[in-house]
């Protein structure tokens, strides 16, 4: 099989999401060098895309070595493409959005907060070359407010503390990720700043879950087993379920 038809082929598997097709396709032809400034660049951000993937549903140390090699991956893809003076900008842009994606979520797997709001802003400086490159870009626009958000979360690991006008932790969705940066806790926080705080009874709500949800926070944080049922059953589906909540009547306040 020629490198076009091995490209084609990775091509389809990024885009239908098979990552392991995608990133041995996309070793195979990075082995296969000299390539073609396109060729390459393209090999690279399919590459990093997948070890992205790869990431995403482990907790074990290969997690954080993952995020690391799609920074990698990323910055190599967006030199590869930087040689062809023909490169489509919103092609280059591309690569700037999964660099960017990739330095947040290593954010979130470093135990540094100096490490974690360095990412962060990183990440953001990245999606920000992005929608420079194409300003309407679908994912970098989505990010980059998400990005945006994660560097006003509060930065104590432990979620610190808390009053009625907004900001600070989500203790119960802190203790059952581990980080007041995860992504859960980002959209959980979102949701109580920009519709809860907006009216009456979602602040008397907002009161107290700060009032009754520290010592049952503190009980999660102390069993790993509890934590994984908590995140799975409670977190991560509340938090699904409040960001539709919150573009909905964001998206109704805009009309």
């Amino acid at each position: 099989m020629n490198i076009e038809s091995l490209m084609d082929d990775a091509f389809a598997a990024y885009i239908g999401h098979e990552w392991d097709k995608a990133h041995a396709l996309s070793k195979q032809i990075l082995s296969a060098a000299p390539l073609k400034p396109w060729m390459e660049g393209a090999a690279r951000r399919i590459l990093a895309h997948s070890c992205i993937a790869f990431s995403m549903n482990r907790d074990d140390p290969t997690k954080r070595s993952f995020r690391q090699s799609a920074i990698q991956e990323a910055q190599q893809s967006i030199a590869a493409y930087s040689r062809d003076p023909e490169t489509d900008p919103k092609i280059l842009a591309e690569s700037y959005v999964v660099l960017g994606l990739a330095q947040q979520l290593m954010g979130f797997a470093v135990d540094s907060m100096e490490a974690k709001i360095g990412f962060n802003r990183e990440a953001i400086a990245s999606t920000e070359k992005a929608l420079q490159l194409n300003p309407q870009n679908p994912e970098a626009l989505r990010n980059i407010e998400k990005f945006r958000k994660t560097e006003s979360v509060n930065a104590s690991e432990g979620g610190g503390t808390k009053s009625a006008s907004g900001g600070g932790g989500c203790f119960i969705a802190t203790a059952a990720t581990g980080s007041a940066f995860a992504s859960e806790v980002i959209e959980l926080a979102a949701f109580r700043d920009d519709v809860l705080l907006q009216n009456q009874i979602g602040r008397v709500l907002v009161q107290l879950y700060y009032a009754i949800s520290p010592p049952i926070a503190a009980v999660i944080a102390q069993s790993k087993s509890l934590r994984r049922i908590v995140l799975s059953v409670l977190v991560r589906p509340a938090a699904q379920t409040v960001a539709t909540l919150r573009n909905r009547t964001l998206g109704a306040r805009d009309q």
